[in-house]
């Protein structure tokens, strides 16, 4: 692969880190910078070469070298031009030779600097939209930035689902931008290239729209609603944000995205459940179960049993209406207008999570050693010992793994 790589020419590269080549070329030698270390070291090389270049002393002329031809031309000024010139070009050609090579490495470097500093220039001009090109794609036309900023609660719902570009804040001064270049990691940079490629394939209108979104980007609102879009894009399926984002009638959007902020605003609410809601929840399941004894008498797990009661498609489900009301009184009425914005079928859902939320049983349990639940055996009493003994290898384990088990320990060894 390195063998290949090398007969990639500098000006190949320089042209594809400028955006000169085509897409198809781009893509054949961003491939290849990707899977081979020795291109990528060449392609950053060319990249901060501008920056070494202006450290370089600059050439000054050599008055001995003039000195010595013009000598030798007056020498020669007595014989025929075509004497001269053939005499003096094979008695010196290694002079004529080392001044070729000079000057084909001067063009070299002056090609090769001018294109890597209009790269530079390019990529500097524009660097508040690529350090939040991510965010800005999302908005593919302003009157969508408009409509989404009218949409009710979508700051609230999104901004805590945000993730932070992985970029630092851009310096105020121009002049320190080299420094903030130089801090960025491989995978920043990677992510740069990225995003300018993906700006320069973008129609010069959709690029003064860019630039001006990118302006906002400073607490304004419109910044609050492009992020706060941005998260809930993040926090959703790749398949229901790439469906939302089709979508060209921007009304349609729009409730598809107003749906998307009342689903997470009551889920975020259920998980953060008060005390006091919980324990109603908990009374509210075992009244029921009292009421339904005979519903639960041969049931393992009572509690689970009630999820699965929950679920709509559940064709032996047992609660009434009456039932389903004395839960949703459980909560405040926040919560309560949250799930009555939701359709039926994920207010079920929700009403499953507040339960699942609440019951101590139903939360993960923690996984305990085997030489933790031999402590835990030889603290028991010894009746309770003999007993466990006579029973199967998995009860043994589950009632070791309650912590109630840990808990009656000292108790029954007291009793004794």
């Amino acid at each position: 692969m390195s063998q290949f790589n090398a007969s990639i020419t500098d000006e190949t590269l320089v042209a594809f880190l400028d955006g000169e080549l085509s897409t198809e070329e781009a893509n054949a030698v961003n491939n290849l910078i990707v899977t081979d270390e020795s291109l990528k070291q060449r392609v950053d090389a060319l990249r901060s070469s501008w920056e070494l270049l202006e450290d370089l002393p600059v050439a000054k002329p050599n008055l001995e070298l003039a000195q010595t031809t013009i000598a030798l031309i007056t020498q020669g000024m007595g014989k025929t031009t075509k004497e001269k010139c053939v005499e003096f070009l094979l008695r010196y050609r290694w002079m004529w030779v080392v001044a070729a090579s000079f000057g084909a490495l001067a063009i070299g470097w002056s090609i090769s600097r001018s294109q890597s500093n209009k790269f530079v220039r390019s990529v500097v001009d524009e660097l508040a939209v690529l350090t939040n090109f991510r965010d800005l794609e999302n908005i593919d036309n302003e009157a969508w930035l408009e409509r989404l900023k009218k949409i009710e609660n979508l700051e609230k719902a999104g901004l805590p689902l945000y993730s932070e570009n992985k970029f630092p804040e851009l310096p105020s001064a121009r002049s320190d931008l080299n420094d903030w270049i130089q801090e960025l990691d491989s995978e920043q940079k990677l992510s740069l290239q990225k995003a300018y490629r993906s700006f320069l394939a973008t129609t010069p209108e959709r690029q003064v729209m860019l630039r001006s979104m990118a302006k906002t980007l400073d607490g304004s609102d419109s910044s609050k609603a492009i992020r706060a879009y941005a998260g809930l894009l993040q926090k959703i399926s790749i398949a229901e944000a790439t469906q939302i984002s089709a979508e060209n009638d921007l009304e349609i959007r729009a409730k598809q995205i107003q749906n998307v902020v009342r689903r997470e605003l009551a889920i975020n609410y259920s998980i953060n459940l008060s005390n006091l809601e919980k324990s109603r929840i908990v009374d509210w399941c075992n009244n029921f179960k009292e009421s339904n004894f005979d519903t639960f008498l041969n049931v393992d797990d009572s509690d689970a049993e009630i999820i699965r009661m929950l679920d709509v498609e559940s064709t032996d489900g047992g609660f009434e209406d009456e039932d389903i009301s004395r839960l949703k009184s459980c909560v405040e009425l926040e919560g309560q207008g949250l799930l009555e914005s939701l359709d039926s079928s994920l207010q079920t859902k929700l009403l499953k999570l507040w339960v699942y939320n609440s019951l101590p049983s139903t939360q993960p349990k923690p996984v305990y050693t085997s030489a933790e639940l031999l402590d835990r055996f030889q603290k028991l009493p010894l009746e309770s010992q003999n007993e466990m003994i006579f029973s199967p290898g998995n009860e043994v384990i589950k009632t070791l793994s309650q912590e109630q088990c840990q808990a009656d320990a000292p108790r029954m060894i007291e009793g004794n």
